[in-house]
């Protein structure tokens, strides 16, 4: 699952079998994906982007899909509302 975590925070839009299975700190593919891979790992943009074919692509998948009460669901949306993403909080939103 981490490697699914790291290309959902680099924006590849692949969907996981499992997209909630919980990562470090309670991470999931959504929350990697809405904080654009935000300061979780050194191969990324350190300070993430916008990613938001990756979090439609996780929606569609999985419509029941949230990001999770947890540190890493909170800090993914201050990620998404840093770098300006409305696509992205709109679509994590509407859920």
């Amino acid at each position: 699952m981490r490697r699914f975590m790291l290309l959902a925070g680099m924006g590849m839009g692949l969907v996981a079998a499992d997209a909630r299975a919980p990562g470090a700190r309670g991470a999931t593919a959504l929350s990697q994906a809405v904080s654009g891979g935000a300061l979780s790992d050194i191969d990324l943009p350190l300070l993430g982007g916008c990613h938001p074919e990756t979090v439609r692509a996780l929606k569609e998948h999985d419509p029941g899909l949230d990001l999770p009460d947890t540190v890493a669901g909170w800090n993914a949306l201050w990620w998404a509302k840093f770098h300006g993403c409305r696509e992205v909080i709109d679509l994590v939103r509407r859920s």
